[in-house]
This record gives C-alpha cells, sequence and structure tokens, in this order.
C-alpha cells in the first residue's frame, strides 16, 4: 500500500508542481525569493541586503538596469524627462526631481515605469539601457 502511494506521489508531483509554480509566479516589481518566484522575463534581483532583512523584487533587465545607476544619473535620466514633458506645469526642477529621486530611492524602476505610461513619453535612456516598449 505504501509503495503504491509512493509510485503514485512520484509520477503526479512532477508533473503538478511546476504548474502551480507557473500559475502563482511573480509579476515585476513584486517580492521575490527564487528566481522560480518570477514569471518568465523577470529576474529575481536583490535591491537591498543588511545584516537582518533582504529585500528583493522580481524586475526586468531594463528595470534592474536602472536599479544600478548611481544616484547622478538617475537625476539626469528624470531631469531629461521633466524637460519633454508637453505640460510646462508639471515639469519640475533639478532640485525637486533630486528631492523626489532621494524620496524614491528604492523603487526608482518602479517610478520610471510609472511616468512612461502616465505621460507616454519614454524616459531618456542611455545607451546601455534598451528602450522600453509603450
Amino acid at each position: 500500500m505504501m509503495r503504491s502511494f509512493l509510485l503514485l506521489l512520484l509520477t503526479v508531483v512532477p508533473q503538478v508542481v511546476p504548474a502551480l509554480r507557473g500559475a502563482a509566479c511573480s509579476n515585476e516589481f513584486d517580492a521575490c525569493h527564487v528566481e522560480t518566484d518570477c514569471c518568465k522575463g523577470f529576474s529575481c534581483i536583490i535591491l537591498e541586503q543588511d545584516e537582518y532583512v533582504i529585500r528583493s523584487n522580481c524586475l526586468s533587465k531594463r528595470s534592474a538596469q536602472l536599479e544600478a545607476l548611481p544616484r547622478d544619473q538617475k537625476i539626469e535620466l528624470l531631469v531629461e524627462f521633466y524637460d519633454t514633458v508637453p505640460d510646462v506645469a508639471k515639469r519640475k526642477s533639478r532640485e525637486q526631481v533630486e528631492k523626489f529621486v532621494d524620496d524614491h530611492v528604492r523603487s526608482f524602476s518602479r517610478i520610471v515605469w510609472w511616468l512612461e505610461r502616465h505621460y507616454k513619453i519614454p524616459v531618456a535612456t542611455m545607451k546601455y539601457i534598451e528602450a522600453p516598449e509603450l
């Protein structure tokens, strides 16, 4: 009896587990623990790590590159972006952008994603970052 149960378990589990994992995968910007938590096309990237906490999210290649940029390049990207916003009233000065980047340091790629969709303008990208598809 036990042997037949183990045989059944060995034949069913390998087929069920991947299906469950695929249905419950995490999308971009969702928290993750290991690479298999993320849906296809996203990687589990550690964004912050200290002695007690590891914060990681599922990110696309482009989002991971945006997160890895140094502060001054993040500011330059957003300054260039806000210079192209058609509504002059919604443009931001360099000082406002610096404060904005400092306030959203943990979620820069998500902010860029939101700005691109909200204004329907791609954030000007440097040559080593892929252009978004809007």
